[in-house]
């Protein structure tokens, strides 16, 4: 639970930014937006900001200098490691007995802003931009902590562009409204006050088991979207186009489907940056798929929780192609009543592989721990 003062600071620097970001003279705008999302992290988290000023100047220094390809590795390397390591103390050292310690503010999305830009800047795919725009894209309030994670490209592309347009204004006030309700209303009142108590009524284990399963993905899609409706809605009002990060993941009729719904920027930054160059490098689609789950299993928590959690998600993955692909003629032949038929019963499907992901890792972990 964020706690009140963090939210008078957030608030608070957020409004700045929004508000001063139209009002100063236009050539400061950008300077003084930045300088209110570094205002922000330094607020709330010191050692973010120390860590994302020496991460924003060393990758701009890669890209002054044309460091090329083995340099960029290096720096990608040490971004990873870096994060690695402030995962590890915050998740995973504790359950050793040793100090954890949490992870600084925001890092879990900021650092892979620094890969993407690194690596893009890389390939030479990032029109001409100077130190003030990297500082802008790194430095964003509405997306520090939440995301979505936005790519520099299309973030240039607005700043470039930006112009007051109170349609966007307005329609950002509607989804920071639409987020609120989300989080406050729906996930903290309803859900985790009102049914989560009605969850230990449900009939037998196997009940109790999937009411529990039902209200934490529900909670879980309700929280999470409603921070990313927020971020977005922000962005709106301060001029910039965010990529959706939701689009219904519960309505997918496969899992391929889901991840394609379900924190679509952290899925793409997967596929771009994790599973096209496993793919390139070994030519099995088995072996980017899991290196890409495993990554994305890690990036929330340093544990053999995740690790489980992104095999289970591969396999899934796996099967379904497979699956897809003998069964297409099948499929093909059922017209279009069987077809809304089949899409049914894979969207069951589909939402159940999901919901159980955890309940069959855990029952995997009890299993190990009892051999």
């Amino acid at each position: 639970m964020i706690g009140s003062q963090t939210i008078l600071i957030l608030s608070l620097w957020l409004a700045a930014a929004a508000v001063l970001g139209w009002i100063v003279p236009e050539r400061w705008r950008m300077p003084v937006m930045t300088g209110c999302g570094m205002g922000l992290v330094g607020s709330l988290s010191p050692l973010s900001l120390g860590f994302l000023l020496l991460g924003t100047g060393a990758s701009m220094m890669l890209v002054q200098r044309r460091a090329g390809p083995r340099a960029t590795g290096l720096f990608v390397a040490a971004v990873a490691t870096i994060y690695a390591v402030f995962l590890l103390r915050a998740t995973a050292l504790d359950g050793w007995g040793l100090p954890a310690a949490a992870l600084p503010l925001g890092m879990a999305y900021y650092v892979l802003r620094l890969v993407h830009y690194a690596l893009e800047a890389d390939r030479g795919r990032l029109r001409a931009h100077g130190l003030q725009d990297v500082l802008a894209y790194q430095f964003f309030p509405a997306v520090l902590f939440v995301g979505p994670i936005n790519r520099f490209d299309d973030f240039l592309r607005d700043l470039r562009r930006r112009r007051w347009d109170p349609e966007l204004v307005s329609t950002g006030l509607g989804r920071v409204l639409a987020g609120a309700v989300k989080i406050v209303l729906i996930a903290n009142y309803l859900l985790a006050e009102k049914l989560a108590p009605l969850a230990g009524l449900a009939p037998g284990t196997a009940g109790r088991l999937y009411a529990d399963s039902v209200l934490m993905w529900a909670n879980l899609y309700m929280q999470f979207s409603g921070y990313s409706d927020i971020a977005i809605g922000l962005g709106a009002i301060m001029g910039f186009r965010l990529p959706e990060n939701f689009r219904w993941p519960f309505l997918a009729r496969n899992i391929g489907d889901f991840w394609r719904r379900w924190h679509i920027t952290l899925s793409s930054w997967c596929r771009d940056y994790v599973h096209m160059p496993a793919l390139a490098r070994w030519r099995s689609p088995l072996l980017a798929t899991t290196a890409s789950m495993l990554v994305l299993g890690l990036w929330h928590e340093a544990s053999m929780h995740y690790l489980l959690w992104g095999v289970y998600h591969a396999m899934g993955l796996t099967i379904w192609r497979r699956f897809a692909a003998l069964t297409a003629p099948a499929y093909a032949r059922l017209g279009p009543a069987g077809q809304r038929g089949w899409n049914v019963l894979a969207g069951l499907l589909t939402i159940h592989f999901v919901m159980f992901s955890y309940p069959v890792v855990e029952a995997i972990e009890t299993f190990a721990r009892s051999g």
